[in-house]
């Protein structure tokens, strides 16, 4: 009875940013130094009102806590973190999935104490009146634009690789840490050849599939870090 409550309650946590829109607020970290914080899904518009607080208030650091939300927003918040080079945080006890994530790698600096999860993006719902060929061309623009944008921003060919070809919907590629992050950051200021951008990292086959987490896990996770499971 127990286990079925939790499940619950971390399946509403997973959930629940489907609701609304994301809420930003400017905060204050324990040194005193401001920050926004960007709770909530990604929706159309919401690159736009980040990029308007963060000019507004000075301040280049985003805290992040969102579940994901529109694929196209995703791109747009992290050219706003490019552009600003801000620094990204998931703080511990947080997580940062699906198009959340994708905007989290436009940042200059990045700390991940929570989750960061990636899958594949996918359609809500069956397309109508279009035939395969279509849809595949479609996915081919979506998968180059991904890929494009993840190489821009320093990151391998075998991450994205990897989160296309393992991931679903409800299976997500997670880093828990700013070092596993950064493994897969190949771009080099001072030589930046393409071929770094090819190179595999040195984990493993295993260490991959150990890597892929489901929506409850995710949820354990993240109840455990904020002491609320021991």
């Amino acid at each position: 009875m127990f286990k079925a409550l939790i499940l619950s309650s971390i399946l509403f946590m997973l959930s629940v940013f489907a609701a609304s829109a994301e809420t930003l607020k400017l905060r204050t970290d324990a040194f005193g130094e401001p920050f926004i914080s960007f709770y909530g899904e990604v929706v159309d518009g919401s690159s736009a009102r980040l990029a308007a607080m963060m000019d507004k208030s000075g301040t280049s650091t985003v805290s992040f806590y969102s579940g994901g939300g529109v694929a196209r927003e995703a791109e747009m918040i992290g050219r706003v973190l490019s552009d600003r080079k801000a620094t990204a945080i998931v703080p511990r006890g947080s997580f940062c999935l699906s198009a959340c994530a994708e905007a989290f790698l436009g940042a200059q600096d990045y700390y991940v104490k929570g989750i960061l999860g990636y899958h594949v993006s996918y359609f809500l719902g069956k397309p109508e009146g279009e035939n395969f060929n279509s849809i595949f061309k479609y996915g081919q623009y979506v998968g180059g634009s991904t890929l494009a944008y993840t190489m821009a921003n320093g990151f391998s060919v075998e991450m994205y690789m990897f989160i296309a070809a393992r991931t679903d919907p409800n299976t997500f590629f997670v880093l828990t840490s700013t070092e596993e992050l950064r493994d897969f950051y190949v771009r080099d200021d001072e030589e930046d050849v393409l071929d770094r951008y090819f190179d595999k990292s040195y984990h493993s086959p295993e260490w991959f599939e150990q890597h892929l987490w489901s929506g409850p896990q995710i949820g354990w996770y993240s109840y455990r870090q904020r002491g609320k499971i021991q």
